[in-house]
């Protein structure tokens, strides 16, 4: 893994530099629209896109499912160097092929989600992904084999990431444009 190959300081400097990608991927983005607004005062805008997501029928329930799964679901993620050492005996490799699984199965997530976008029903992922998660999740509280604690981990990150990434699709596209994210 890279800790143990390149040592942390170069992985930390790997990870900030893969970001570059996103940075030259926003500048060469072309908007056709540009979004003039009033400057209201931050308390006021806040206060506007509270009072509008807490009274919209479909985005209310949405970020009530997401914090839940925000709060009970992403701190699996604080236990697993405790995983990989007591429970599977692995070292910085094993934590690395933990971790990545769960990765790969986020990343797999996010192509089938935005590959379906439009034809799937927000609630079948949503749901179905609140119910891979849980499912993975007792699964690996359960199991002391470390290939099997890879595959639940695939599909836990596969489940987080088919919920956060619908959830914040839908209320994109719920949104008035410039409403949620252009100010």
């Amino acid at each position: 893994t890279g800790v143990q190959t390149c040592a942390l300081p170069i992985s930390f400097i790997i990870n900030g530099l893969s970001f570059l990608a996103f940075l030259i991927g926003i500048h060469v983005m072309k908007l056709d629209e540009r979004v003039i607004y009033k400057k209201a005062h931050p308390f006021d805008a806040i206060k506007e896109g509270l009072s509008f997501a807490f009274n919209h029928p479909v985005i209310k329930p949405l970020l009530f499912i997401a914090a839940l799964n925000a709060i009970f679901g992403w701190s699996y993620i604080t236990v697993m160097p405790i995983l990989a050492k007591d429970i599977y005996f692995q070292g910085p490799d094993g934590l690395g092929f933990l971790q990545a699984s769960a990765g790969l199965g986020a990343v797999v997530a996010a192509i089938l989600v935005s590959a379906t976008s439009g034809h799937v029903k927000t609630g079948f992922f949503v749901f179905g992904g609140t119910l891979v998660f849980a499912t993975s999740l007792l699964a690996l509280s359960f199991n002391r084999n470390f290939i099997f604690g890879i595959g639940a981990l695939f599909f836990m990150g596969f489940g987080l990431l088919s919920i956060f990434a619908m959830v914040n699709s839908t209320i994109q596209q719920m949104s008035k444009i410039g409403r949620a994210s252009c100010r």
